[in-house]
């Protein structure tokens, strides 16, 4: 049962992990993509 749990843990571990680093890379990406270009007020209020 502990062995159970400890594989639980890591994975929830392993997938916290993976979502930060897509969150940090999703979003340099992002604002590499609008610094790219002139953001117009309409784009900015939607």
């Amino acid at each position: 049962m502990k062995l159970i749990r400890e594989i639980i843990k890591a994975a929830i571990a392993i997938v916290i992990g993976l979502i930060l680093v897509a969150c940090i890379f999703g979003g340099a990406v992002l604002q590499y993509s609008y610094s790219q270009r002139p953001l117009t007020v309409q784009e900015m209020t939607e």
